[in-house]
């Protein structure tokens, strides 16, 4: 059996529950566009370490909030 390790990033309903808008976010990101937040937020792109530590500046939580690691078997 094979352990695979995944992560899912909690950013974008963190945002919501805060009603911070992903616009105002990616600007504080310093993003050109909301488009790049939405890619990392839908997981089309990964979120870097800096990102993380940025975003949980901003939505003033620590990072092991944002990040859920799970790991899965598979047979």
């Amino acid at each position: 059996m094979e352990k695979k390790i995944k992560k899912f990033y909690r950013i974008k309903l963190i945002r919501k529950e805060r009603n911070i808008r992903a616009k105002e976010l990616a600007e504080k990101m310093g993003y050109k566009s909301t488009n790049i937040l939405y890619k990392k937020e839908n997981l089309s792109v990964p979120f870097t370490d800096k990102d993380l530590k940025i975003a949980s500046e901003i939505l003033k939580c620590k990072i092991d909030k944002l990040v859920e690691i799970v790991e899965s078997t598979e047979i």
